[in-house]
């Protein structure tokens, strides 16, 4: 009985200390995000960054990537963001190569992970929680090394020292999403909130880590689905589905001259680290696209001057049978109307990677519990204007027409 009763009161503390420690996530974080604007052919794009510091180590800028499939990070023996603080390094390699032919490799890695402000200040630091990490002590492109360098500076475009990637789409190695391996409790919603600002905005992006009731229940946010849910392969730790990188599906529509061409139910993927639109099309669609594109030699190269792209979409749970979620007229800006095309070489399925451009038109709501996507209208800049000046107006308003 003695021993019985042991145990008990061993199972019963375990229990409770479990109990005591609580979700990662149980109030509203709000991280900012800094904006840097580049110049390409006289137009400008944006990319953004997060503070993070790893295993204890400082705030460092790393790449916000809504599109990339996990947490990549420079690594040297001096590098300040990298502390030793339940820090594990395997003998697991890695090689990650994105679009932009930047390859990071390395070994996998797995650390505690905190997020700042650009002063230092820390926002948010899930204590409970270690994630995997591609700690990568070589970064290339093409046949340009990148890291580790002479002076250290940063080794993607000038300011970032890595990838934050944050797609729902099962990562190698377990090198996934970081929010979506929190878990969440207090009333707080598993999910996370983009909010860039409209194109041209240059402070004020954020990321919110957390949903609250007001986030779900905002009127002017059109919810979808989101696609390709995988629930027999969840996210470690939260247990949330994994998705496809191609989150949203639309009916996309081009239109140039007297053609018009509908691709139906089209994988839209929303991704922050890529500054304009490309269309990655299967072989099969290449004659379908001719029409409205620009050719070089046999090559689809982008959009023709003036081609419409339309894309159209069904929300969830409304009356509302389908809505217009995203529209642009051609040209050659990159950032703003440039759309790329690329043939496939895996032979997938045509898709549209809309880039940041739509996160320039809402706030995007990932509601991971619920497997939803929310699109809130951002203001236009002459309107948040108008509003400013309507504001400053009432006051004077109201003191007149209390002095008469």
């Amino acid at each position: 009985m003695g021993i019985r009763r042991q145990f008990f009161l061993w199972a019963a503390g375990i229990f409770l200390a479990v109990s005591a420690r609580g979700a990662d996530i149980e109030q509203i974080y709000t991280i900012p995000l800094t904006t840097f604007g580049y110049e390409s052919g006289g137009s400008t794009y944006y990319k953004y960054g997060i503070y993070i510091g790893l295993g204890g180590g400082g705030p460092q800028m790393f790449e916000f990537d809504t599109g990339g499939e996990g947490f990549y990070a420079s690594y040297a023996a001096s590098a300040a963001w990298w502390g030793n603080t339940d820090v594990t390094v395997s003998t697991t390699p890695f090689t990650k190569t994105f679009s932009t032919q930047i390859s990071y490799e390395g070994f996998v890695a797995t650390a505690p992970v905190t997020f700042y402000c650009e002063d230092g200040s820390v926002v948010l630091s899930p204590a409970a929680s270690t994630f995997k990490v591609g700690r990568a002590g070589t970064i290339t492109q093409g046949n340009a090394t990148l890291w580790p360098n002479a002076g250290s500076q940063a080794p993607v475009q000038e300011h970032f020292y890595g990838d934050f990637g944050l797609t729902l789409k099962h990562g190698a190695h377990g090198i996934e999403n970081i929010f979506a391996q929190l878990t969440y409790g207090n009333g707080i919603t598993g999910g996370y909130k983009v909010s860039l600002g409209p194109y041209g905005s240059t402070s004020g992006a954020n990321v919110q880590v957390g949903l609250n009731a007001a986030d779900l229940a905002n009127p002017d946010t059109i919810w979808f689905e989101m696609q390709g849910a995988n629930p027999s392969d969840p996210f470690t730790g939260s247990g949330f589905a994994t998705y496809s990188a191609e989150i949203l599906s639309a009916n996309m529509t081009l239109t140039l001259g007297g053609d018009t061409y509908t691709f139906e139910d089209l994988g839209i993927n929303l991704d922050t680290g890529n500054p304009t639109p490309g269309l990655d099309f299967h072989p099969a669609d290449k004659s379908l696209l001719e029409p409205f594109s620009e050719m070089s030699g046999s090559d689809l190269v982008q959009l023709s001057n003036g081609a419409g792209l339309t894309l159209i979409s069904t929300p969830a749970g409304v009356s509302v049978p389908e809505v217009t979620v995203f529209s642009l007229v051609a040209g050659n800006e990159r950032g703003r109307n440039l759309v790329y095309e690329s043939e496939r070489g895996d032979g997938g399925a045509t898709y549209l990677n809309v880039g940041a451009l739509i996160f320039q038109q809402y706030d995007v709501v990932y509601d991971l519990e619920n497997g939803m996507i929310g699109l809130t209208p951002v203001p236009e800049p002459s309107a948040c204007a108008l509003l400013a000046a309507a504001l400053l107006f009432v006051p004077a308003y109201l003191l007149s027409q209390r002095r008469s």
